[in-house]
């Protein structure tokens, strides 16, 4: 499942994907990336407690693993942590 990222204007994806590229090549840290990720993209969406655990179990993520997807919702690991 391959999201298309969402960007606040084109001159922020224009400085994301710089960074992007930055962060490829290891130029920069994955906490800056995290960052730039959180100036230049977009909001996104509220998911319902059903529809996350709907996702959770399409794309077959385990419990112990919901970090990593709250990290890729950008939601608090608490909150999922509710929606079991």
């Amino acid at each position: 499942m391959t999201a298309k990222n969402k960007y606040k204007s084109p001159a922020f994806e224009a400085i994301h994907s710089a960074a992007s590229g930055l962060f490829s090549v290891g130029a920069i840290p994955q906490e800056t990336m995290r960052h730039f990720d959180e100036s230049c993209l977009g909001s996104v969406a509220a998911l319902q407690p059903i529809e996350i655990k709907a996702l959770r179990e399409q794309l077959n993520v385990s419990q112990p693993r919901v970090r990593s997807l709250s990290e890729y919702q950008r939601v608090y690991r608490a909150k999922m942590g509710d929606w079991r």
